[in-house]
């Protein structure tokens, strides 16, 4: 039963965050680049495969590639707003070492508050995009760095729509 709340629940997420909006976007207007982040893993699905790692590294080539600079923690802490891309994967693993999953990106950056610009507010997610859910076995789980690598598709064709060359 517990199981089926966690899908239903991961449905109901990407529903609700399947489309970037214009303030999403326009949210991307200025950034230098982004630092990239990714949350631990759970340990079962490391353990088939997936690392920390190889997302990182997958996710720094793809935006570098597109020519956004990714930046290091040094530069991000002295980039206005401290803007890091946070790359996450949800993960429930069954008896039989099927993982549910769910991918989600998101960028956070500090923003100030309109009523009172003395208000900052840290680690702010301004744009945020949910991607694959599912279910996977084991020996496939490396070919969820391919989702991931999707959605960095999505933030890079976003960014550069407001950050033109």
């Amino acid at each position: 039963m517990k199981k089926l709340w966690v899908v239903i629940l991961m449905l109901i997420c990407s529903s609700l965050y399947a489309q970037t909006t214009e303030s999403q976007k326009n949210s991307l207007l200025g950034l230098k680049g982004v630092m990239v982040m990714v949350a631990d893993l759970d340990p079962k699905i490391k353990s088939d495969g997936l690392t920390e790692s190889s997302i990182q590294t997958d996710v720094e080539s793809k935006l570098r590639i597109a020519g956004i600079k990714v930046l290091t923690r040094d530069e991000n802490l002295k980039e206005p707003g401290n803007p890091y891309l946070y790359i996450k994967v949800n993960s429930h693993t069954s008896g039989n070492r099927v993982h549910a999953f769910q991918i989600s990106i998101k960028l956070n950056q500090t923003v100030f508050l309109g009523r009172n610009l003395k208000i900052k507010v840290v680690d702010c997610t301004t744009w945020f995009r949910v991607g694959s859910i599912g279910s996977i076995g084991a020996l496939n789980v490396s070919s969820l760095r391919d989702d991931i690598k999707d959605l960095v598709d999505k933030f890079t064709n976003d960014y550069l729509s407001v950050n033109s060359k």
